[in-house]
Parts: structure tokens; sequence; C-alpha cells
């Protein structure tokens, strides 16, 4: 597995940076039953990749904290360029980060970066949780991924039944794979991947073995949208500053249909505000952001919640990424 290298820790990490620190008593919610031991001082944790100025997981983890009551320091860390990411990587952990999110582009590559991984971030070949160490080499210690549980969660929170359906999934990258996983664990019928690239070819690695699993021409997908239950699109297409994008322009939606977009920001994206218009159910991506964002952070500290807690968390975690949208 590749290690960080010894290049100059100090340029690789670059580009715009945002922090929430917040200190509460650590009483306030029950003591952190987690394994990190910060001396007393705020816990450190952020997110890399490229673009990330969009990224509202600092305002999400902020939320987060201040149910918990514990001190926490957030930041975004932008990552232009693939090599890039393990001195970034290195360079964060000297400086006392414990962990990070990764976004796109680099959630395969930060998977052969780890020294371990759990089962499912090796199935789904992507992670978008890291665990950082800056005790020596290996600096990435362990792998994760949150993204297939709380994609799954998502679906289930707002009522997206996939059982033996038809589904059809825009993309290939690490979001998708994420997807797959959590279509797989809900029982999906037919699932069918369009992609500009297929997956197993040079610069697209191959997705996880499922059962049932098609692949079709980018072309083709409008046509295998109209027939499909369950639309997702796990593309950036939408994604601000490119809001008016959309992957499924020409598509007549049906209102019994299901439409799921990961992007979050715009939260009306120009592909589910075509899906309700048609009155189909449109489901936005800030259901998968909160509960990945409640499991990665459960990863770090090493605890698990409660239902009752976890739904207390995923409410201040929406209400918070709401007020930001809205701001």
């Amino acid at each position: 597995m590749e290690r960080a290298g010894g290049r100059d820790r100090g340029s690789a990490v670059r580009g715009r940076l945002l922090s929430h620190v917040l200190r509460y008593p650590r009483g306030a919610c029950g003591p952190v039953r987690g394994t990190l031991d910060t001396g007393g001082q705020p816990l450190r944790f952020g997110i890399v990749g490229h673009p990330v100025d969009h990224s509202l997981s600092p305002v999400l983890h902020a939320a987060l904290a201040a149910e918990l009551g514990i001190a926490l320091v957030y930041e975004r860390h932008d990552v232009p360029e693939p090599n890039a990411l393990a001195p970034t990587l290195a360079a964060l952990a000297a400086r006392g980060v414990q962990g990070v999110n990764v976004t796109l582009p680099h959630k395969c590559a930060a998977l052969r970066l780890a020294r371990r991984r759990t089962a499912v971030a090796e199935r789904a070949g992507a992670a978008n949780t890291l665990r950082l160490g800056g005790g020596g080499a290996p600096v990435v210690l362990e792998a994760h991924n949150t993204d297939v549980a709380g994609f799954a969660r998502s679906l289930r929170e707002a009522g997206v039944a996939v059982c033996d359906r038809e589904v059809l999934v825009l993309g290939a990258g690490g979001a998708a794979r994420a997807v797959l996983l959590a279509l797989e664990r809900l029982g999906a019928g037919r699932v069918v991947v369009a992609s500009r690239r297929r997956p197993g070819t040079a610069g697209c690695p191959a997705v996880p073995p499922l059962a049932g699993l098609e692949y079709v021409p980018w072309q083709e997908r409008e046509r295998w949208a109209e027939r499909a239950a369950v639309v997702i699109n796990a593309t950036p297409l939408g994604m601000l500053p490119r809001a008016q994008d959309c992957p499924l322009e020409r598509v007549r939606f049906r209102p019994e249909q299901a439409v799921a977009d990961l992007v979050y920001r715009p939260l009306e994206t120009a592909l589910l505000a075509r899906a309700r218009a048609a009155g189909a159910q449109a489901v936005d991506g800030l259901g998968m952001l909160v509960h990945q964002g409640i499991d990665a952070l459960g990863f770090w500290l090493g605890r698990e919640e409660s239902e009752p807690e976890r739904a207390r968390l995923a409410r201040a975690g929406r209400a918070a990424l709401q007020a930001a949208l809205v701001g």
C-alpha cells in the first residue's frame, strides 16, 4: 500500500480553509466514549477533496458537536491533484488532525492509502472516512465508508422502497459505488448503471460485483430513466456553480417514480425540480449527508449512537444545514 512520501508537507495543504471551533462542557451529554486522547484540546477533523468550497460538512459537524457537548475543529482542505492527497494527509496528521472525510475525486485513492480497511470500504472500493495518526507511517490508520449506510438510511427516511424494483444509477465513481451497496442491502431488483466510462476500464475502477447489475452507455440514460421505478443521480452534475446542469434534461418523469439526487447544493437541483414538477417523489441529498456524517463522527470517536440519540442528532444536523442553505 502506498505510503505518504517525504515531500514538503507544508506546501501540500492548500486552498480555502474554513474551521468551526466549538467548546462545550464535555459532560453536557455524557462523556465521549471514544479512543481519542487530545489532552483536553479540541478534536480536529476535516474534509479533503476538490472542489470543497461548497461543502457544508463543517456546518454539519459543528451542529453534531454542539448536540454531543464536545469541543471540535473541522476544516476544509482543497486537494486539486490526485498526487497531492498522500502528502496532504501526512501534513494534516502532523498537525494533529485525527480524521478526515473524503469527497470527490479522491474516494477510491483514499482507500489505497490505508493501513486497515473496514469490510464495507473494502467491498465498495472507496472510502469517505479516514482515521489518521501522526506517530509513524502509514499516516492513514484506517479507512471506512459511511456513505453506504448513510444513503440507505436516507432512502428509508424518505419512504422510498427499492425492494424488487428497477433502479437506474447515474455515475460509477466513489459515491455511486456506495449507492450500489446500499441498494443491495435494501433488496433492489434490477439495477442499471449509466456512466460515461464503463467501470473496470482505465480511469474508472470496477464497481462491487453485485447480482443483477447491468451497464448501459451514458447516451442511453434517458431511455432507461423513463422506465425505472427509482432514479439516482450519483454524479456532480447540477452542483454549484453549475446548478443549471441536469443529467436528464428530456426525461418525462411519472408520478409513481422516485428521483434521488446526492447533490445537496443547491438543495433543489435542476433534476429534482423536473421530477417534482411531474409529480414524482424528489429526494434531496441532505439525508445522506447527515447520516454519513453521524456515522463518520462515531467512527472517529469509537461510539455508536442509539436510535433515539441518532434521531436527535439528525434533526439538529438537518436544521443547521437547511439554515446554512437558506442563508
